[in-house]
């Protein structure tokens, strides 16, 4: 089953709000810098998604936008290294559960 713009929509709206909490809880600049660019990139798509929300309501997603193809490796790789940039258990569970979420999600696009 592919995923929709609205499932994509959800999961990359949770993604940006726990990469946002992530980055006031960094524990250095170089840390806080890493996460603000993928957010940045996860905030692109998420503005490609509301501009297509009225004309693609419901249709499957599709990811065309080089910025979010390009950040789902930078997204795997802070996965696995959430712990040694936050220190903020709560906060790091967040991010990997949102970061798991959208991978699964676009997974099944490519």
């Amino acid at each position: 089953m592919t995923a929709t713009n609205d499932e994509v929509a959800q999961a990359l709206t949770v993604l940006f709000e726990a990469l946002d909490e992530a980055y006031w809880v960094a524990s250095d600049l170089a840390s806080k810098d890493r996460i603000y660019g993928i957010s940045r990139a996860v905030y692109a798509e998420l503005t490609r998604l509301n501009r297509l929300a009225i004309a693609e309501r419901g249709k499957k997603y599709r990811a065309i936008d080089v910025g979010i193809t390009s950040a789902i490796e930078k997204l795997k790789k802070l996965q696995d290294e959430i712990d040694r940039l936050i220190h903020a258990i709560d906060t790091a569970a967040q991010v990997v559960s949102a970061i798991g979420t959208v991978l699964k999600l676009v997974g099944k696009v490519a």
